[in-house]
């Protein structure tokens, strides 16, 4: 039975990883405005080294960068296990792919660290790096 557990977990991981990391691109690229929603109120965003936290100042900083369009090449999502996460539900989701900012194209990697908040996942961690 622990065996199905687990594969009951890390199945919901990488459906739910997948989705959400397919709609924060979209806002990220589209909707910019709409971003916030995916974030916690008290999210840190780690940005290729600028370190931002909370979500007003994280909207800020996406409303201030210039047009992106990201093609996704990778996601990964695992559960994270209920002692790191302080018995939240809880998946790190990493994604890569390429992005161009004001056509330029870039690679990048991103991981997210997601708890589920009133059945909603919710972004507490954003580590981006694009190289």
């Amino acid at each position: 039975m622990a065996l199905q557990s687990s594969t009951l977990k890390i199945n919901h991981a990488c459906e739910s990883g997948k989705k959400f990391a397919e709609l924060f691109y979209e806002q990220l690229d589209k909707n910019r405005h709409l971003i916030g929603q995916l974030y916690h109120d008290t999210a840190t965003l780690i940005w290729n080294g600028n370190h931002i936290v909370g979500k007003a100042n994280i909207v800020q900083f996406y409303t201030n960068l210039p047009g992106i369009d990201t093609n996704l090449n990778g996601i990964d999502s695992q559960p994270v296990s209920p002692i790191i996460s302080k018995d939240h539900t809880s998946i790190l989701v990493t994604c890569n792919g390429r992005m161009a900012i004001n056509r330029r194209q870039q690679h990048f990697n991103e991981s997210f660290m997601l708890i589920a908040e009133n059945n909603v996942w919710k972004i507490v961690t954003d580590t981006f790096r694009n190289y």
